[in-house]
């Protein structure tokens, strides 16, 4: 009979039978694993609906979203208004308006023209609805001056607050836009505006359909070059009229444009 000696020791010092599967020998490379959890938006990417991939986490720029873009809408208003839409460099608005994220606005806005669209939807969809309250109370066949009125009146209306006066301030720099005063920006909705506008373009002095159209957009420039004057009185407390006589005097200096005969 072949007699079988002790069983030998393992190079890990252990007999085989001394091991188990919860010896302390386990891998410690697998136990770590195992028990690693990735924290929300950790290494996967963003989804443009601000979600994580892939376990559908929120990531924190999503969950203080309104408020960021609120923030990043007021910073690029006082950043157009004060140093010019153009000129004012998205990374500064980004900084000023307090976020980390150097991609803050491009994940909010896509943009420069995105985050200007939006700062024109904030003040200009409220003033259209103002102005179409006001066109409610004139007649069916309103005449020039009425519809003047309801252009001039919403527009004088945000001169009193600083952020209404910066609105003005950027409306101003887009004048070179105005011709296409049909094609609203994205978002902003003027469908009084338009109305308004569409009215006085029949009523306006010219011989021609182009020469009516070019009172109009000259009309435009002129009230809102006025109106961003305006606002730079106010805000260095020099206004030579006050806000009842200028804004009467903007309604005649309007009509004035558009009802002066053709020559």
């Amino acid at each position: 009979m072949i007699q079988t000696g002790p069983t030998q020791p393992t190079a890990t010092g252990l007999r085989p039978s001394d091991a188990s599967p919860t010896s302390s020998t386990r891998s410690p490379t697998v136990s770590t694993f195992r028990s690693f959890r990735p924290p929300p938006c950790f290494r996967w990417p963003r989804s443009p609906r601000g979600r994580c991939r892939p376990t559908g986490l929120s990531c924190p720029m999503a969950r203080d979203g309104s408020e960021t873009r609120a923030r990043l809408i007021a910073e690029a208003e006082r950043q157009f208004a004060e140093v010019g839409i153009w000129q004012a460099a998205t990374g500064d608005i980004v900084e000023a308006a307090g976020q980390r994220n150097s991609s803050a606005l491009t994940y909010h806005f896509g943009s420069r023209q995105g985050i200007l669209d939006a700062v024109l939807a904030e003040h200009g969809n409220p003033i259209d609805a103002h102005r179409g309250d006001l066109l409610e109370a004139v007649d069916k066949d309103p005449d020039v001056r009425s519809l003047v009125d309801a252009l001039v009146r919403p527009m004088t209306a945000v001169l009193r607050t600083d952020r209404g006066r910066r609105y003005v301030r950027i409306v101003a720099q887009l004048a070179d836009r105005f011709p296409t005063w049909r094609r609203p920006p994205e978002g902003v909705d003027h469908t009084h505006l338009g109305r308004t506008l569409g009215l006085l373009a029949n009523q306006a002095s010219g011989d021609s359909e182009a020469t009516r159209e070019a009172r109009l957009v000259a009309m435009i420039q002129l009230m809102t070059a006025s109106l961003a004057a305006r606002a730079g009185e106010l805000e260095h407390g020099e206004p030579t009229l006050d806000a009842e006589h200028y804004e009467s005097h903007l309604v005649d200096v309007l009509v004035g444009v558009l009802t002066a005969s053709a020559t």
